[in-house]
């Protein structure tokens, strides 16, 4: 059985909510709600301003429709983030993958990074690669956004 999930969506007019089965293939979705952003919480560029109120708003809104899950995916919609997909070399597990991230970063970003925070996501399943590299995500998230 696949992981029950809640999606959240932040935008400045609007905030999303799905309770979901976390899958690739025919997702099964338990609920949804929207309501809202509330007002001056959440700038057009994404960046959240109430963390508080909007976090009340969001608990509010998963009790009043019965969902509930620990797991939760939030997504927020913004110009300051940005995204790349590389390759890496495949390496052991117990390897730390983001000095490599860190070190692709100049080519994958061509901005100042000291000024930003980067993370990488796994694509793909190391035992069934076939090819020299394994694909991964890199992201790219401003100081201040959250």
């Amino acid at each position: 059985m696949a992981k029950k999930v809640i999606v959240v969506r932040i935008g400045t007019n609007e905030v999303q909510i799905v309770h979901m089965e976390h899958t690739a293939n025919y997702p099964t979705v338990y609920g949804c709600v929207r309501f809202p952003t509330p007002e001056n919480a959440v700038k057009t560029d994404g960046m959240i301003i109430e963390v508080t109120e909007l976090a009340t708003c969001i608990r509010k809104a998963c009790a009043d429709k019965g969902i509930r899950t620990k797991d939760v995916i939030f997504t927020v919609a913004s110009g300051k983030i940005a995204s790349r997909e590389t390759s890496v070399p495949i390496a052991k597990k117990k390897m730390k993958i983001q000095p490599l991230v860190m070190a692709k970063v100049s080519d994958l970003f061509p901005i100042d990074v000291e000024k930003y925070i980067f993370s990488y996501v796994e694509q793909g399943n190391r035992r069934k690669q076939k090819r020299a590299d394994l694909f991964r995500m890199s992201w790219c998230l401003q100081h201040r956004l959250i």
